[in-house]
């Protein structure tokens, strides 16, 4: 028998055992009845046609997508219910009000995120604050981050980045209307847009209007495929024993591929901010920033480099305000364009409040309140279905049930945004 027959008689042996174990453990009513009374503790309700190791993982598999399966099984079995995605147990909520509780009252014991491949190999071993551990390093650098970039302060200074990213937008759009029988693919004049805005955000490139087109495609090319790829489970994110199937598949392969693509990319911007640091003493970006405050505490968090936790945060910033931004304002377009209606009463706020003399600035804002809720709408209809899950660190009550330690939370953002809509 030659190795490659070997390990896939010993794969399916060690299958087969695991499961008829699993069968015997787990879907056994009258155990888990018992543990529930033993305990004196109310667990939620669990979804039926769960199997024996994969728990509920083929139903989530279509033909429906994954939100609507989980918006069906909310009808039948309220806002608050529980299925299994392999040996791990998920809590599905289906309510604004408990979704607050869950953020607000457990907020702590609900700060961590799963564990998963992808994450490992394509956030630099979870040094992305936002899927690390919940702890002394996500504080610090969720504290550094808002105080660099998102504060109401720094937002401000970058009004001026802002406009001339949109004024180089219209200037395209213009230029592309020469001929009106063209379509105009206005996802991809968005995506633009938004690419280069955060790449001058986090690399700080200001003054350089002469952008490298290569690069950004190399970027986009790079984002686009991280952002699929978090949606890819491995076996062993379900079934963590079998970690070492991970051997004989492709899965941790792209993983790695896509995750050294994107560090090649950060670690250039890295070099360069260095060496014109150096040179010139300025601290321009995000980035730079960055190396700042990361060398001031990096001694602190010994399981990362200092340059390792600046690329890590940067990608984190870099993730988060391209895709999510280029599709809701492509949402926001396509919805004021199948409603003329709405259109013709936004422009008439933007004559009032703007006038057609000049553009639209950050402090137009608060005055454009029939704008501000288009967007809202669009969020409403068109947030990401389900949140990305969360994991309890502790275990805690959630709408009076016992939710154990280790149980993963999923908003089902799609039903909460349409609580009557049935399926």
């Amino acid at each position: 028998m030659d190795m490659g027959l070997l390990l896939c008689f010993t794969a399916l042996v060690t299958l087969v055992t695991l499961f008829i174990t699993f069968f015997s453990l787990v879907s056994s009513p009258g155990k888990r009845d018992n543990r529930k009374i033993q305990n004196n503790k109310k667990l939620p309700p669990e979804a039926d046609g769960g199997w024996p190791l994969i728990g509920h993982l083929r139903l989530l598999s279509g033909p429906d997508l994954p939100h609507i399966i989980l918006s069906n099984m909310a009808d039948k079995y309220g806002p608050v219910f529980s299925i299994r995605l392999g040996v791990h147990r998920a809590l599905i909520v289906s309510s604004w009000e408990i979704a607050k509780e869950c953020f607000t009252t457990n907020d702590i014991i609900f700060s961590n995120r799963p564990k998963v491949a992808a994450i490992q190999h394509m956030g630099y071993n979870f040094a992305m604050f936002g899927f690390s551990p919940y702890g002394s390093y996500w504080r610090e650098f969720r504290k550094i981050t808002m105080q660099n970039l998102l504060s109401s302060n720094r937002v401000s200074e970058l009004g001026d980045l802002f406009e001339m990213e949109i004024r180089a937008l219209m200037r395209s759009l213009y230029s592309s209307c020469n001929d009106e029988t063209v379509p105009l693919e206005m996802k991809k004049f968005l995506g633009d847009m938004t690419l280069r805005l955060m790449v001058r955000i986090i690399a700080g490139d200001r003054e350089n209007e002469k952008i490298d087109m290569g690069g950004y495609m190399k970027l986009r090319g790079a984002i686009r495929e991280f952002f699929r790829l978090m949606g890819v489970l491995t076996i062993p994110d379900v079934l963590p024993f079998l970690k070492w199937l991970d051997y004989f598949g492709g899965t941790n392969k792209a993983f790695k591929k896509t995750g050294k693509e994107m560090d090649g990319i950060l670690q250039a911007w890295l070099d360069d901010h260095k060496k014109t640091s150096l040179d010139s003493g300025k601290y321009d970006g995000f980035m730079a920033r960055m190396m700042v405050a990361t060398a001031k505490v990096a001694q602190e968090f010994p399981g990362y480099g200092a340059g390792t936790i600046t690329k890590a945060t940067c990608q984190s910033m870099m993730l988060g305000g391209t895709d999510t931004m280029t599709v809701t304002l492509t949402w926001a377009l396509c919805l004021l364009l199948n409603n003329p209606h709405t259109l013709k009463r936004a422009q008439h706020e933007l004559d009032v409040h703007v006038g057609r003399e000049r553009q639209v600035k950050a402090s137009d804002i608060e005055n454009l309140v029939y704008i501000q809720s288009i967007i809202k709408e669009t969020l409403r209809l068109y947030a990401p279905p389900l949140a990305p899950p969360h994991e309890a660190v502790d275990d805690c009550i959630v709408a009076g049930y016992h939710v154990p330690a280790g149980t993963r939370l999923i908003i089902n953002f799609w039903k909460v945004h349409r609580p009557t809509c049935l399926g």
